[in-house]
């Protein structure tokens, strides 16, 4: 896509995206209204403000249902830097979301994009879980007052 266009606040930011081998499937189980998938691209160049872009690959499989969206897992790898992401959301009118990540990042990975060659060599890694839910369910009332949530996330750095 080139000449795109984000508006976020009522201000126009220019998007351009390159994809290469770009694979979306998506199969369906009719009688249980079920759907699986996958997603995946390799050398994605996103272009998003004055950005230099990053070229990056993604794959992902997914499951949903009427009531249940399972990921798993998503995983975007810049060079020897990744993200991975697991999860899964039950009932959309009032979600409950488990989900687990694991983010190991490389600093010189991304030495061009911020344009310092004084950014450290090394790795930082992140893993933990994260957990979301309506307050409702841990016993307090939803007439209380307008609906609160709940978003717990745990890890580790090392």
């Amino acid at each position: 896509m080139t000449n795109g266009e984000i508006y976020y606040n009522d201000v126009k930011t220019p998007l351009d995206v390159e994809l290469h081998d770009l694979q979306l499937d998506i199969k369906s189980e009719f009688a249980s209204h079920r759907y699986g998938g996958t997603l995946s691209y390799r050398d994605g160049c996103l272009q998003y403000c004055n950005l230099k872009p990053l070229a990056h690959d993604l794959r992902a499989s997914f499951e949903a249902s009427p009531s249940e969206f399972t990921l798993k897992p998503l995983v975007l790898t810049i060079a020897s830097s990744a993200v991975q992401l697991e999860g899964n959301v039950q009932n959309y009118s009032s979600p409950k979301a488990d989900g687990t990540y694991k983010i190991t990042i490389h600093p010189r990975d991304f030495r061009s994009v911020l344009k310092s060659p004084s950014i450290p060599t090394g790795r930082l890694t992140l893993a933990g879980s994260i957990h979301y839910q309506p307050a409702a369910e841990d016993g307090e009332s939803c007439t209380a007052g307008p609906p609160r949530r709940t978003a717990i996330a745990d890890g580790k750095a090392a």
